[in-house]
């Protein structure tokens, strides 16, 4: 894809667990930039705040068993 944001080319299963790990658990220590990216995540999405939060929570843990996984 010509222009296109080079992650969204990468297939899931190429992509580093433990850099959105780390990234996510960055953002999750600090309120207000966690607070920043559900609402953002949510208006892009049209998800509820509420379940983006649900998501992240979920994300985090399968990416927290991958890399204990490797």
């Amino acid at each position: 894809m010509k222009g296109g944001h080079a992650m969204s080319e990468k297939p899931m299963s190429e992509m580093d667990p433990e850099v959105w790990l780390h990234y996510l658990l960055i953002a999750g220590g600090d309120v207000q930039v966690r607070q920043e990216l559900i609402e953002r995540i949510s208006q892009n999405s049209g998800v509820s705040p509420e379940n983006v939060e649900q998501i992240l929570h979920a994300l985090t843990q399968v990416l927290m068993n991958q890399t204990r996984q490797n």
